[in-house]
């Protein structure tokens, strides 16, 4: 499985900064204690698929597909580049 540029806690993070919300509305608005939140942004705690999805109904995000990255059941597929050559020494 190839690694993801972002982590669940990286989404997370991101679309709470996007809304403008704090971690302490997002928690009330989810039940996750505020704690465990922080710890799901950092990447330091995994989240539960229930907590995946009470956090994609507060944000707005699509639970399916959040649940399937912070679960690691999706990854994106390799694509090569037709005719592109690298360049070395660079």
């Amino acid at each position: 499985m190839r690694p993801l540029e972002d982590e669940f806690g990286d989404i997370l993070a991101k679309a709470r900064a996007g809304l403008g919300m704090e971690l302490g509305e997002l928690s009330r608005r989810t039940g996750i204690p505020g704690e465990d939140l922080g710890l799901m942004e950092a990447c330091a705690l995994a989240p539960t698929e229930p907590q995946v999805l009470a956090v994609a109904g507060a944000l707005g995000l699509h639970p399916g597909r959040l649940a399937d990255i912070a679960l690691a059941r999706w990854s994106p597929s390799v694509i090569g580049c037709a005719g592109v050559t690298a360049v070395q020494g660079f």
